[in-house]
């Protein structure tokens, strides 16, 4: 146990028997790197655990929990989900299919966000004009547990506090058009239902975005850490010509590095772990 104990717990979800090769290299560069923390793999109920997680604590939860991405993402905007970390400042949401590439997660700690995660990249045909939209994603992320269980309590959508980056998300028609259905929603329900109760159970995205773009309308204390920061926390897509060059210029992590620029991130792994990857990767045809 060290002194950060109470910090943080890094948490992994697993719900499958079996690790593949990526999955494997994850586990290794968790270990190798931040093996010092309070590690716990959620996982179904009834599930045999693969090898890799013997020194983790087990966390087993409802099967339905896993069954789906929307069951999963509905287990991440659930109060009981934080509550079983609330002993912790932080947990750090660590997908099979991420990377760590040192120890910063103190650093990270102390930055006090409510939330950081690798900054979404804007869609566009012409890759050239792609640009980081928002911050960002769930697989690899620190999140606040108090921040979390506060939002998950407020009685009200706040409308008119909406960040630059909620602004821009919200412009679009689509999701203003849900924004007011969730809006008419808390507001057909109030008196009895809080609004974070009322979006979360009605709300068909994935989970980061609940807290990326809802989060701070419900609670305007909940802080979102800018693009800027984010880039050194971790990278999912990154936008053209701004691929980290040399190893002094990679994120704390990195998330699905191996469907996305992987022949780029091959070179920042472990020679040893390099070596469990028995197939030659493809690079991501969209990146």
């Amino acid at each position: 146990m060290t002194d950060a104990s109470k910090l943080v717990a890094i948490v992994v979800p697993m719900y499958r028997e079996t690790l593949d090769a990526t999955e494997k290299v994850a586990l290794k560069a968790l270990d190798r790197h931040l093996g010092r923390y309070d590690r716990f793999v959620v996982h179904p109920m009834g599930l045999t655990l693969p090898d890799g997680f013997e020194t983790f604590r087990a966390v087993p939860l409802s099967k339905r929990r896993f069954q789906t991405i929307h069951a999963y993402s509905a287990m991440l905007m659930s109060p009981d989900f934080y509550r079983l970390f609330q002993e912790y400042r932080y947990v750090l949401i660590y997908q099979t299919d991420c990377l760590v590439f040192r120890d910063e997660l103190t650093e990270w700690c102390e930055a006090g966000y409510s939330y950081i995660g690798a900054p979404w990249l804007r869609k566009d045909r012409d890759k050239v004009r792609r640009r980081y939209l928002a911050v960002g994603n769930g697989g690899l992320s620190l999140r606040h547990v108090g921040d979390h269980l506060r939002v998950l309590q407020a009685s009200r959508l706040r409308l008119g506090r909406k960040s630059e980056q909620s602004c821009r998300f919200f412009h679009c028609w689509r999701q203003g058009k849900r924004l007011i259905a969730h809006a008419l929603a808390c507001r057909r329900h109030a008196g009895r239902k809080t609004a974070a109760h009322t979006i979360r159970r009605r709300f068909d995205q994935a989970e980061d975005m609940f807290w990326c773009y809802y989060g701070p309308l419900l609670d305007p204390t909940y802080r979102i850490a800018p693009i800027e920061v984010a880039l050194r926390f971790a990278r999912e897509r990154s936008a053209e010509g701004d691929f980290p060059a040399d190893r002094d210029a990679l994120p704390f992590g990195a998330h699905a590095w191996h469907k996305i620029d992987t022949a780029r991130w091959l070179p920042f792994i472990d020679p040893q772990d390099a070596a469990l990857l028995n197939a030659a990767p493809n690079e991501d045809k969209q990146a």
